[in-house]
């Protein structure tokens, strides 16, 4: 079962005004229902005072209180709870992000120089799909066993590899560079060139960095519209946590950096304005 909490701020400030005001009271309805025939427990808190009571909260969230998935952003005072982290699908959603963008370039695609940063190795299927589309793949990676293992057969059963590496800094030639997993080295690719990633890399990037995506669920149920506002958010609880993988295959509408917003067709004409001479 998946736990949503949403919070709705109902505060009126005129009772600060009076000290001998009572101080309002909040409120936490529960209901239950369904989500592409996942079950789901939604904790819709209404705050009128300012303050978020974050045992009730806890207390009402069960075992949800491990993997809450937050509507609202709102910090809940309370160290029992852990918020979902949607990282493992943005990752996802990086991968189909940069496909989608090649496969809209077309022959142009041959042109960008594609790297891959997967430290720990769980990625190396996608290889193939890149090599399809680019002229130059690249792969840095710890696991470097498993990728060339791949890169040779890849050359054997396809007669193209990717140039596999430890070395983060062979990235800094890509002008698009997909990483699944947060990015904790520095390296220093073109300005313009494109970071697809799932989380703020804890480092300084000198390029446009995308980290937040924009999906479309294939359905949910009218009841869940005005509450479930955040697909992406919900896309990855039901991805993560209930094991609806067909969610995996989704493509982003569109990817979202600090300074701007990309569709994958403008994202292409962006790699194609700069980096397809």
């Amino acid at each position: 079962m998946l736990t949503i909490l949403t919070v709705e701020d109902r505060e009126n400030s005129l009772w600060r005004k009076h000290p001998m005001a009572m101080l309002p009271v909040n409120s936490l309805k529960v209901r239950k229902g369904s989500i592409m025939n996942v079950p789901v427990r939604h904790l819709r808190y209404i705050c009128r005072n300012g303050r978020i009571g974050g045992k009730r909260i806890c207390r009402r969230a069960k075992e949800g209180r491990e993997n809450l998935l937050n509507f609202s952003r709102v910090k809940v005072p309370s160290p029992k709870i852990t918020m979902f982290s949607p990282a493992l699908y943005r990752g996802r959603m990086s991968i189909n992000m940069a496909v989608a963008c090649l496969q809209a370039m077309h022959s142009t695609a041959r042109h960008i120089k594609v790297g891959l940063y997967d430290k720990s190795g769980d990625y190396a299927p996608v290889c193939e799909a890149f090599l399809e589309l680019v002229g130059k793949f690249t792969v840095v990676t710890d696991n470097t066993e498993l990728y060339e293992a791949e890169a040779r057969r890849l050359m054997w059963e396809k007669g193209a590899a990717p140039f596999v590496s430890r070395r983060i800094n062979s990235l800094s030639s890509c002008s698009l560079i997909i990483a699944p997993s947060a990015v904790e080295t520095a390296f220093s690719p073109e300005a313009e060139a494109v970071l697809l990633t799932s989380s703020p890399p804890s480092v300084g990037i000198p390029c446009r960095v995308y980290s937040r995506y924009t999906v479309k669920l294939p359905e949910i149920e009218k009841e869940w519209e005005e509450y479930v506002t955040d697909g992406e958010l919900i896309a990855a609880g039901l991805y993560t946590l209930a094991g609806v993988y067909n969610l995996g295959s989704l493509v982003p509408l569109m990817c979202h950096s600090e300074r701007d917003s990309q569709t994958y067709v403008s994202l292409g004409r962006h790699l194609e304005e700069h980096f397809s001479k």
